[in-house]
């Protein structure tokens, strides 16, 4: 938590002032208390499942891009990239 923190009990003050009936009146990351009930299986179940391969998407078309240096970069003839360099 952000608790001692100057600027961050400034800021979320000013917002629970600010505003009464708003949910930015209320810190996202939670409250002590309701930090303390996550479990690790509920982290690993979270993290299965949002962070996962299938998951995520790279939306770059690579043929398009056209500054990335070959050295580290290759292109195969057929267009499609090889492995990176493990050392440079």
């Amino acid at each position: 938590m952000y608790d001692d923190s100057a600027d961050w009990r400034l800021i979320t003050g000013l917002c629970e002032c600010l505003y009464h009936s708003h949910p930015i009146r209320s810190d996202i990351a939670g409250t002590v208390e309701s930090i303390a009930e996550i479990t690790p299986e509920m982290l690993y179940d979270s993290c299965r499942a949002f962070y996962a391969p299938d998951n995520t998407s790279c939306p770059i078309n690579i043929r398009e891009i056209s500054c990335i240096p070959t050295d580290l970069c290759p292109m195969q003839s057929s267009g499609s990239m090889t492995k990176y360099p493990t050392s440079r």
